[in-house]
């Protein structure tokens, strides 16, 4: 039991490494491709330095022709879905931080343990979501699927809940592998 806040640091660090991995899969045309959720963040970024293009050629077009227009609602999506795929790796980076300063103190007590109990339950919601809509059988008819980070996340989740509900029933109060 006492080298539970290393189960949690290992499990919030493949979290982290799972944001390298594909997190979904679909298929366009001919080709499926697996965007991990920082190629995705890089091209949302691409696609917002897009939107900020077009809101400057819509201003200079506005000028000449009296025409308004507005990129801002592209852009607050833009942002919306860097929040969303922020929010499915929050857990593996909370966990790291819980299993880091309980490593750090050589203790992880009840404290940390509740944290960790609330983010592995956050994490599972969240993940959990996620894999429902990909797995939905009319999403897979389209031909997206959900990925290996995204297992890998509902494991690390799972991994967090259960270490926080062992370290409520048993505190780590150092020890053995402090």
């Amino acid at each position: 039991m006492k080298a539970i806040k290393f189960v949690i640091l290992g499990a919030g660090v493949l979290g982290l490494v799972a944001f390298f991995l594909p997190y979904f899969s679909m298929k366009l045309g001919g080709e499926t491709i697996s965007p991990s959720a920082m190629q995705v963040m890089q091209g949302i970024e691409a696609a917002e330095k897009g939107a900020d293009a077009l809101q400057n050629e819509i201003d200079s077009t506005a000028e000449m022709s009296g025409f308004t227009g507005e990129v801002g609602q592209v852009k607050d999506v833009l942002d919306l879905l860097k929040g969303i795929i922020a929010l499915m790796f929050l857990p593996a980076l909370v966990l790291v931080i819980i299993g880091g300063v309980g490593a750090g103190r050589k203790k992880l007590e009840r404290v940390g343990g509740v944290l960790a109990l609330i983010v592995g339950i956050i994490g599972l919601g969240t993940n959990g979501l996620a894999m429902a809509g990909l797995s939905a059988p009319e999403v897979e008819k389209e031909g997206m699927s959900p990925g290996i980070a995204l297992y890998i996340m509902l494991f690390v989740c799972t991994v967090g809940f259960v270490c926080g509900l062992l370290t409520l029933i048993k505190p780590d109060r150092g020890g053995r592998f402090a």
